[in-house]
């Protein structure tokens, strides 16, 4: 997971799937805790758009690796400017 910090990211289901949709996503990080209603839905479009999804423990360590003090069910790698 350490190649998130590295890269240019979004958290939040809303930001993600807003990522994923406009084709800025590169690569999808779902907390295996987050409700079956959003891992569903951000599973069915990232498989839609051949985006790698990377199973994270639960959203509290998705969220601290993120850098945020709460807890986060999905974030994503996006595209730099350019790419």
């Amino acid at each position: 997971m350490q190649d998130i910090v590295q890269s240019q990211f979004v958290v939040g289901t809303k930001q993600t799937l807003k990522a994923i949709e406009q084709r800025e996503a590169l690569k999808v990080y779902l907390a295996y805790d987050a409700s079956c209603d959003i891992r569903e839905k951000i599973v069915c479009i990232a498989k839609k758009h051949s985006i790698p999804i990377v199973d994270v423990s639960t959203m509290e360590v998705l969220g601290r690796t993120c850098g945020i003090n709460r807890k986060a069910a999905s974030a994503c790698i996006v595209k730099k400017g350019g790419e």
